[in-house]
């Protein structure tokens, strides 16, 4: 199930999804993007991911007083940021993919941490190790956000025994 919804920012819209879907949940329509990625079955779990990349703040909260996860900066801003670390879209990958996915035109956004599935590339080292420090270093950073190859036992997932869960793109 592909859904496009739009918001307006400083909006807030519920978006139903069916008992047992499980995806991903992305500011726009094009990658590299910060991810939020939800499993809704029986008890609901998510985390944010940056394993695609990171084009600002995400959080993820348990609508039933359970964990929430992410940040808010838009680590992707910043003056201090490595031109390695960012998505290059003159170099890096053709517009659309023969999956129907395509990519950014935008200059400012953070490249991969573990490779992309849409358009065969390694896992961006200048990208991981920023982000890595720009969240507090790597314990922290895989508290908030899933990076590079990190897997379930390293960053922790926010569930809900309702499966409704607030997602906040910043």
């Amino acid at each position: 199930m592909l859904k496009s919804v739009s918001v307006n920012s400083g909006d807030t819209q519920f978006i139903p999804l069916d008992n047992g879907w499980a995806g991903t949940v992305q500011r726009g329509k094009v990658l590299p993007a910060t991810w939020v990625e939800l499993n809704m079955a029986g008890t609901a779990w998510g985390d944010v991911s940056l394993q695609q990349g990171c084009d600002g703040g995400a959080t993820l909260s348990s609508t039933t007083g359970g964990t929430t996860q992410g940040f808010s900066d838009n680590i992707n801003e910043n003056q201090d940021i490595p031109a390695a670390a960012f998505f290059n879209p003159s170099t890096q990958g053709s517009p659309c993919w023969g999956t129907g996915q395509c990519t950014t035109s935008a200059t400012n956004v953070l490249d991969t941490t573990m490779g992309n599935y849409w358009a065969p590339r390694a896992a961006n080292a200048a990208a991981t190790d920023y982000i890595i420090g720009k969240l507090g270093g790597q314990t922290k950073a895989l508290q908030k956000a899933f990076i590079g190859t990190a897997d379930w036992n390293t960053t922790p997932q926010v569930t809900s025994t309702n499966n409704c869960m607030a997602v906040t793109f910043y």
